[in-house]
Order: C-alpha cells, then sequence, then structure tokens
C-alpha cells in the first residue's frame, strides 16, 4: 500500500517538555487512523507536526513521499477539522463550504454545484443561506467537516471533532464519518482520547503515551491483545491484580493470584520466570457469573468462588462487583445474557466465576 503520510524518527520539545520522542509512523493511503492517548501523550502535536502547524525538531514529514517539514500547512493537500467548528461567524452556511473553492478562484458554477453536492451528501442544502448562529452543533459539525473536504484533500485530520457533542449525537456522527471516509477514500486521521469512539471507527489504533507511540495496531488487537500493561489498562474497562509466576507450561503457566488458588493463564510473555512479580489484568465482559448450580466450565477455564459486593445497574449492561478473597473484580454483563435474576440477589450472595485462561493478560510489574 501507497503511504499517504510518514513520519521518520520525528521529535518536538516544547521548552523542557518533549511532546514527540522519536516516532516513526505510517499511514496508507486511504486509512483511517486514530491517535489514542491521555492528555499529554502528544497526539495532538503529531496532528500538528503533519497538518504544518508545529515544525518538528528533528526527522521527517513526507505527505505523498515529498518531505513537507518546512512547507506551511496552506501549501499542504491537508484540511484540518476542529473541535470548536472555527466556522466563519460572518458568512453564510453556502459561503463558509464553498470558502476554499473561492480562494482557489473557481467557476461560480462550478462552486455552486460541488457545494450543493456536499450539503446533500449532510442533510442540510436546506440550511445553505442560515448562519452559523442558527445552527445546530451537529449541523455546525458536518458543516466543517464539508468544508474541510470540498478541497479533495490527500489526508483530513480531525481535532476531537467530536468532543463538543451530546452523546446521542456524537454516535449519530461516528456514523455519518465512517460512512464519509468509506465513500470519499480519503486518508483520515482522527485524534481522540475517548476509547470506543477509537474502537468504533478506526482501521487502526495509535496508542500514546509520553510523545511516544506504544502500540500500532487494529482495534481487535489492540483490545484483545495489548502490547503492554498501559495499554491494557487504558483501552476499555479492565481488573487489575497483582500476582506471581507460580508455574510454567509451555506458552502459558500458572499465576498465584491473593487468596485464591493458582489461577490458569493461556499465555505468559516468554521473559517472565516462575517467581516473577506480574500484573493481570482482565476485562469484566470476559468473565462468566453464575448463581447456584454453574454449568460445567469448559476446558481451560478457571472456576473461582466470590460473593457479591455491589450491583450497579447501567441500561444494556449491568455491573457486578464482586470479592474474591482479599481483591474485589468488576463483572459486566447484559441483563438478558445472565443465567439468573440479578435483582433478587443481595449483598453477600455467593457467586461462582468462569474466568477463561484466555482472558488473563500478563505483564511484568
Amino acid at each position: 500500500m501507497v503511504a499517504s503520510v510518514r513520519l521518520t524518527n520525528v521529535s518536538k520539545r516544547f521548552d523542557e517538555l518533549e511532546a514527540v520522542r522519536e516516532l516513526s509512523l505510517s499511514v496508507e493511503e486511504g486509512e483511517f487512523l486514530t491517535l489514542l492517548g491521555p492528555s499529554g501523550c502528544g497526539k495532538t502535536t503529531t496532528l500538528r507536526i503533519i497538518s504544518g502547524f508545529e515544525v518538528p525538531d528533528e526527522g521527517s514529514v513526507l505527505i505523498d513521499d515529498k518531505v513537507v517539514n518546512h512547507v506551511p500547512p496552506f501549501r499542504r493537500n491537508v484540511n484540518t477539522v476542529f473541535q470548536n467548528y472555527a466556522l466563519f461567524p460572518h458568512m453564510t452556511v453556502f459561503e463558509n463550504v464553498a470558502y476554499g473553492l473561492s480562494l482557489r478562484k473557481a467557476p461560480r458554477g462550478q462552486i455552486a454545484k460541488k457545494v450543493h453536492e456536499m450539503l446533500e451528501r449532510v442533510g442540510l442544502v436546506a440550511k445553505a443561506r442560515n448562519m452559523p448562529r442558527e445552527l445546530s452543533g451537529g449541523e455546525m459539525q458536518r458543516i466543517a467537516l464539508v468544508r474541510a473536504l470540498i478541497n479533495e484533500p490527500r489526508v483530513l485530520l480531525l481535532d476531537e471533532p467530536l468532543g463538543a457533542l451530546d452523546a446521542k449525537l456524537r454516535y449519530a456522527m461516528q456514523l455519518e464519518l465512517k460512512h464519509m471516509h468509506k465513500n470519499l477514500g480519503i486518508t483520515f486521521i482522527l485524534v481522540t482520547h475517548d476509547q470506543e469512539e477509537a474502537l468504533v471507527m478506526s482501521d487502526r489504533i495509535g496508542v500514546m503515551k509520553s510523545g511516544r507511540m506504544l502500540q500500532l495496531d487494529t482495534p481487535r488487537e489492540i483490545f484483545e491483545r495489548p502490547g503492554s500493561r498501559f495499554v491494557a489498562e487504558f483501552i476499555g474497562t479492565g481488573n487489575l491484580l497483582q500476582g506471581t509466576v507460580s508455574a510454567r507450561s509451555g506458552s502459558g503457566g500458572k499465576i498465584a493470584l491473593g487468596e485464591t488458588r493458582a489461577w490458569e493463564a493461556a499465555a505468559i510473555p516468554d521473559e517472565i520466570p516462575v517467581g516473577a512479580r506480574v500484573a493481570v489484568v482482565m476485562r469484566p465482559q470476559k468473565i462468566g457469573l453464575y448463581l447456584d448450580h454453574p454449568p460445567q466450565p469448559p476446558a481451560g477455564c478457571n472456576v473461582v468462588r466470590a460473593s457479591l459486593q455491589e450491583i450497579f445497574y447501567a441500561g444494556s449492561i449491568v455491573r457486578f462487583f464482586v470479592d474474591i478473597g482479599g481483591a474485589t473484580l468488576l463483572v459486566e454483563n447484559i441483563p438478558e445474557n445472565l443465567p439468573f435474576d440479578y435483582l433478587s440477589i443481595r449483598p453477600g450472595a455467593a457467586l461462582t466465576l468462569h474466568v477463561p485462561a484466555s482472558a488473563l493478560l500478563i505483564y511484568r510489574d
């Protein structure tokens, strides 16, 4: 695949702060890549380096195999959509969308046709003569998107564009962005701190911390096989326990966790020896929960006795906090999938957990 954007050993400092450190990244043509991480991890600085708003102190930035380190933003074939929309308040919707084509002195007929097509794509033809102040947040975001896309940039950069929207509108705009990306075939690079947004929208996700790329992979790989403890804890919800490797067998082995018996783990990194302290991460969605007469566990499953601490109903899921003897685990389940009536049990109830050995993610502590 051809790389639309490539960073090679890029670093950027602000006084004593090293915002980006020796970052290398290749974004394929037509890919939807998301840079994800906590505040201050360097993801927005990386986006600004690609856009040309920041110049790297070291390394190279290439767009379509051309070095653009010192090429100003307006000469790069990229456009950026910001969280605050940045619409021109004195211009109508039509004028805002047409702005890029007007700068290029495109013929009026071509501008009118293209603006109509873009507004039709996002269902806002009827708003063409409105001013930005007359639009809702979702409408302003859609106008900002088509204004950035009308010039058909090679790369569209999205700097937390959905951060100011309410939950329902945010989901709708995620779907809108996915459709736009699929239909236009333009390379999208999104910056967000929202893990679910990254998982839902991306072809690949790059998880960053302290200016470095910790893992770059598909959403499924990032969630199912996080490459580090930080990624495992940052992506989704997870139970974190401390333990010790008590035995090794092939690629897996046994982990001693608190007061419970040793747990089977399907995969323990080769470099972790017997006796080593480890951090164990378990996804709450992968833990089976039973009240009476639990079924025969499948092969490679840990059977753990527990007692109920608290239950929280959260609409589409129910969250159980359970005690396994000196440690608390979070278990999440869809109400309809539970093998018992969760409304009938109270704190202190005896429970049985089924935890697949493959659900234990092991990292050096």
